[in-house]
């Protein structure tokens, strides 16, 4: 092996165990994939410094755990890991971070109809670029009640009906109305699970006394 020291000396040995500095010109290049690692368990690389980060399989495990960004210009387009939430946080402005949304992060999609009848139904429908699971429903009236429900449908039929969130209908009041798996005021979330990009349609089965508005929420996970 040539002297790959730069400044003369005796080069390095077969096992690369005197190198000092080291200024390398070339790829290094594994002899198979998913084979070799760089440090472990016992003795980790300090640091990595790149331009682009590019995977091929999974982050397993964090152990540090490592710092969130620093709040300057030098962080922006960072990924670091929360040392206090446990979750990957992203420098997308200086001095400024935020949280990557996980799987397992509860999300809420909510919407308002004003003065609801039940005209309404099927002129309301959302989509969502993730498969979901619907884990809790919940809703509210200024008055008077709206009983309602949700439907899954065909992306190419968005105006036939599907298969109800709910089996049985919420009535929203001016109290909020829940419903989920268990705990809630109807237990009877039968169809949470909701495929990517296909309408979750609005039904106003019914109203009572008049509402003026009607509020509606939808918690849910990605799949």
């Amino acid at each position: 092996m040539s002297n790959i020291f730069g400044g003369g000396g005796s080069g390095a040995n077969t096992t690369l165990s005197n190198l000092g500095v080291t200024s390398i010109n070339a790829h290094l290049l594994f002899s198979a994939d998913n084979s070799w690692d760089i440090g472990n368990s016992t003795n980790a690389a300090r640091n990595i410094y790149y331009y682009n980060l590019i995977g091929k399989g999974t982050v397993t495990a964090f152990e540090g755990p490592v710092a969130v960004c620093s709040a300057s210009g030098a962080s922006l387009g960072k990924l670091c890991w929360s040392s206090t939430g446990n979750r990957p946080i992203w420098s997308y402005n200086a001095g400024s971070n935020t949280n990557l949304v996980l799987s397992s992060d509860i999300q809420t999609k909510s919407f308002t109809i004003l003065t609801p009848t039940a005209a309404d139904t099927n002129l309301v429908q959302m989509a969502f670029g993730k498969a979901i699971t619907i884990v809790r429903v919940y809703c509210s009236t200024d008055a008077g009640t709206a009983t309602m429900n949700l439907d899954e449908r065909a992306e190419a039929t968005p105006n036939t009906a599907g298969t109800n969130v709910l089996s049985a209908d919420i009535v929203c009041d001016s109290g909020t109305r829940t419903s989920c798996a268990s705990g809630c005021d109807v237990n009877t979330i039968t169809n949470g699970t909701i495929a990517i990009n296909v309408p979750l349609n609005i039904q106003v089965t019914s109203v009572a006394t008049a509402p003026a508005v009607v509020r509606f929420h939808i918690d849910y996970t990605t799949d």
